[in-house]
């Protein structure tokens, strides 16, 4: 089963969309109890283990960004890594995945999956689902990483705001894909003072 959330349940089913809200409830309750992104994993993994019970899960990604001295972190379960958008340079995060939410049992112990990257003023970073890169067109071909990054390269060079560059994207996904795909993305910027967002302009507005 597959869905996508962002601030709000989803899914392609009842059982996808109770998945991800649960997931979402735990995320919730945690950052309001002020965890950070260790200890809110840990809650989702035990909330869908809890109440759905082994073997489900949901991918997703955190991130915590001090607008003051730019430092993020991020905590990657199952999504594609993030990417760093710069003045005419866009990489990709170091940013490894590790168990999607429901599923840390199958890597005991525990592990610090938390990375942190020093953003720096006129930075963007997007954060997406794999529904982006892999939207396809009617004979099979991939939407692909290699021109999501080309886009956000081309958007960086001509100064295009975050905004934009995000309705760009969501548009050429469309285009390519001929039909509607599940596909979330989140898209922030720093410009020297608190940082700014921008959503997919399809998404519903978050409550």
């Amino acid at each position: 089963m597959g869905g996508d959330t962002f601030d709000y349940g989803r899914g392609h089913d009842l059982g996808s969309s109770v998945i991800s809200t649960l997931a979402l409830g735990a995320y919730r309750n945690s950052r309001r109890s002020g965890r950070d992104l260790l200890a809110a994993a840990a809650s989702i993994d035990e909330s869908i283990e809890s109440q759905i019970g082994r073997g489900r899960f949901a991918t997703g990604q955190m991130a915590s960004l001090d607008t003051t001295s730019g430092a993020l972190r991020v905590l990657n379960a199952g999504h594609p890594p993030p990417l760093l958008i710069r003045p005419g340079q866009v990489t990709t995060m170091s940013c490894p995945p590790r168990p999607p939410f429901g599923l840390a049992h199958l890597v005991p112990g525990g592990r610090d999956d938390v990375v942190e990257e020093q953003l720096q003023p006129g930075d963007g970073v997007l954060l997406y689902t794999d529904g982006v890169i892999e939207a396809r067109t009617p004979g099979g071909e991939d939407f692909g990483a290699e021109r999501l990054e080309e886009l956000l390269s081309t958007a960086s060079a001509a100064s295009t705001g975050s905004a934009e560059a995000l309705r760009q994207v969501a548009n050429a996904v469309v285009d390519h894909h001929a039909v509607h795909s599940p596909t979330t993305q989140r898209c922030f910027s720093s410009s020297g003072g608190p940082a700014t967002e921008s959503r997919d302009p399809s998404r519903p507005a978050s409550p």
